[in-house]
């Protein structure tokens, strides 16, 4: 499950993220002496209802407002899956006050900072193709 329950002191019920989901999140932002990331790849992986959209929301938050006129993509397998799933997390994730355009016609969110994020789908791409030859 992404996140497990606590009971508090007073009664109320906080969400809270699995230990997996922290340390993505706190890999994120480690960095080297020289203020670049340790990391240039991380993968979470989890079942169903893991919780990897919602981290990867708080990630593109994070690493969006993080590093200034950047461009990247958000991916998700089908377009179904990207409109559905994955757009609205990262949307949730993204203080209103950071939006400077959302692009409709080309899936593109434009932050103030200048940094770009492609919302693409995955759809039609071949990945049976061969990159390994000897």
């Amino acid at each position: 499950m992404a996140r497990r329950p606590q009971f508090n002191r007073d009664g109320t019920l906080s969400l809270l993220y699995n230990p997996f989901q922290v340390q993505f999140l706190n890999a994120l932002d480690e960095t080297l002496s020289n203020g670049s990331p340790v990391y240039d790849r991380l993968g979470l992986f989890s079942g169903r209802r893991g919780g990897k959209t919602l981290v990867g929301g708080i990630a593109v938050a994070k690493l969006a407002m993080r590093r200034p006129k950047q461009y990247g993509w958000v991916c998700a397998p089908t377009y179904d899956d990207l409109y559905d799933f994955v757009q609205p997390a990262v949307f949730n994730c993204i203080p209103e006050a950071w939006v400077y355009d959302w692009v409709a016609s080309h899936k593109e969110l434009i932050l103030v900072n200048g940094t770009r994020s492609a919302f693409r789908s995955l759809d039609g791409i071949n990945f049976s193709m061969s990159v390994f030859r000897s």
